[in-house]
């Protein structure tokens, strides 16, 4: 959030309503496969979360490289 917003600038309040409703949209999506991978067993389950959270960490510095490259065309 706090990427977007300072790249986003006088349109942040725009990008945080979209940011929130896609971040509780993505929130429900990992908690459905966090909970169909400990049916395998709970210790699948918390690897899992190690995955998506390292997964959800390296999108946010592609994210943040995408951002603060200069705008072509």
């Amino acid at each position: 959030m706090a990427i977007g917003i300072l790249h986003f600038g006088k349109d942040a309040p725009i990008m945080a309503s979209a940011m929130i409703a896609i971040g509780g949209t993505m929130n429900a999506v990992i908690q459905l496969l966090v909970g169909l991978t400990n049916r395998i067993g709970p210790a699948w389950g918390y690897r899992s979360t190690v995955i998506y959270l390292l997964l959800c960490f390296a999108l946010l510095l592609v994210l943040n490289k995408k951002l603060r490259k200069p705008a072509q065309g």
